[in-house]
């Protein structure tokens, strides 16, 4: 009995199906914008293959059939029902080749939205998804957004009228991915290309570890380098270079290390923006943990990275992953909003003072 709504694109010959289908010739230029806009559950081709079909990533080849011209279309409906049936609830070859969903909350984002997709069109592990829910953009984000998402069936937008919460935006984002992992990127920054191979490595060469973060850059428009100030920071950068230009790497502070013997001097418990990103989890850890809190405004990744520090595993890559871009001198919300942020920050650290101070107890090494 052929499943209703399954959707089939023949690449070739077509059969007569009792499925929704769509239809491409072999050496059609508009395969891509095709899987972006009509989604095929299965793709079926017979006949010469495009070449863009042999190199698509794993979550388009996991759906893909070859036929014989001169099956039957009953044998075909059973050829398409075993495909899809095949993924449905996952797939032989989805260990070797796990999907990472990478998330972003936008609003408002301007004219670098292109630029982030950019950034994840250059990366060396290809199965990835796009998540991104607009907040209720006004400056034409969702219209950007929209043409993205037509050109890579990749991209996942979803918009949400005005939450105003980011810990609610990113919640849904986050609830919304399909994939293992999951890798946080704003919505105008940028990924390192090697970031999701390196992201994908840590987790599987530990099955324990719950987050994974690693080293940044920061930098204005005019290609200053930012950095923190103070002495904690200051042999905590080098240069780098990446794609021709040299950026200053922050070399991000080990979560389990600690200045001192209280609770309050684990970096866990004093850093206010570290990890910076990359920022990634563990699907199920996530879930287990409970996700981002949806009632926060700000702090709300400083509250979600003391859960995984109190009650899962994380791990470091000493390696610069991502770059942060700040728009101006003062138009970062980490700028803008600072005193909110140190002031949730204070509440946060009250909140888990005693689950700070417990696992400080069981962890008696100090400097």
């Amino acid at each position: 009995m052929p499943t209703a709504d399954v959707k089939v694109l023949f690449i070739g010959k077509t059969w007569d199906v009792p499925y929704v289908t769509a239809r491409l010739e072999p050496n059609s230029r508009s395969l891509c914008a095709t899987l972006a806009t009509f989604r095929p559950d299965v793709i079926v081709t017979c006949g010469p293959v495009p070449a863009s079909l042999n190199l698509a990533p794993f979550e388009v080849r996991k759906r893909w059939i070859h036929l014989d011209s001169e099956l039957a279309s009953e044998a075909v409906v059973q050829a398409v029902e075993a495909c899809y049936q095949g993924w449905l609830w996952g797939h032989p070859g989805d260990a070797a080749q796990p999907l990472l969903s990478v998330y972003t909350a936008t609003y408002d984002t301007g004219d670098f939205l292109r630029d982030t997709y950019h950034s994840l069109r250059q990366q060396t592990y290809r199965n990835w998804e796009w998540v991104v829910v607009d907040d209720g953009s006004r400056d034409g984000t969702w219209e950007r957004l929209l043409e993205i998402a037509a050109e890579d069936f990749r991209v996942r937008p979803i918009r949400v009228n005005h939450l105003g919460k980011i810990g609610a935006v990113k919640r849904l984002a986050t609830q919304a991915a399909m994939g293992s992992f999951l890798v946080e990127l704003d919505h105008d920054d940028l990924l390192t290309a090697d970031a999701l191979e390196a992201v994908k490595q840590a987790f599987e060469e530990d099955p324990d570890t719950g987050m994974v973060y690693s080293n940044f850059a920061e930098f204005f428009q005019d290609g200053r380098g930012h950095r923190y100030e103070g002495a904690f920071w200051a042999d905590r950068y080098r240069e780098t270079e990446y794609q021709g230009r040299r950026y200053l790497e922050c070399l991000t502070p080990d979560l389990y290390g600690r200045f001192g013997p209280a609770y309050t001097d684990q970096f866990a418990y004093f850093l206010t923006v570290g990890p910076n990103h990359v920022r990634a989890f563990r699907a199920s850890e996530l879930a287990r943990l409970g996700g981002y809190n949806p009632n926060l405004s700000v702090a709300d990744d400083w509250d979600l990275f003391a859960r995984f520090f109190l009650r899962s595993k994380c791990r470091h890559i000493d390696r610069m992953l991502y770059l942060y871009r700040f728009q101006d001198e003062g138009g970062n919300t980490t700028f803008v909003r600072n005193k909110a942020i140190q002031d949730h920050l204070e509440l946060g650290r009250r909140h888990y003072a005693q689950a700070f101070q417990e696992a400080n107890e069981r962890d008696s090494t100090v400097l």
